[in-house]
């Protein structure tokens, strides 16, 4: 019987960690609609701010939250101020994206599962 009960925690624990999975994501970031940012991140389930560039001024961070959900930030230091969007990136082809507009220039970042 503990047996049983062991091979049933196990497969439970298991069932956790399947969902749990790395994103690859390819991060595209335009400034006017001019690409200023081209790139492939790994984000590792679980991981927290993770920084993936700059851009217009402004730092770029992700953060997987170990299940599908992932948000992405933009930093700016000089002007108080952060922006955030959050989506679920799980399939293929799945996005989060993130708008800025100012006066001064319109600001898009879009990763996107691959």
């Amino acid at each position: 019987m503990n047996a049983v009960k062991l091979i049933l925690i196990l497969g439970v624990l298991a069932s956790f960690q399947a969902f749990a999975k790395d994103l690859d994501l390819r991060c595209i970031a335009s400034h006017n609609s001019q690409v200023v940012l081209d790139r492939n991140v790994k984000l590792l389930s679980g991981s927290r701010g993770i920084f993936f560039g700059k851009a217009s001024g402004l730092d770029l961070f992700l953060t997987h939250s170990g299940d599908s959900t992932v948000e992405l930030q933009a930093l700016n230091i000089y002007e108080p101020s952060r922006s955030y969007a959050t989506a679920l990136v799980a399939a293929e082809g799945s996005f989060i994206e993130l708008s800025i507009w100012k006066r001064e220039f319109l600001m898009e970042v879009r990763c996107t599962s691959f």
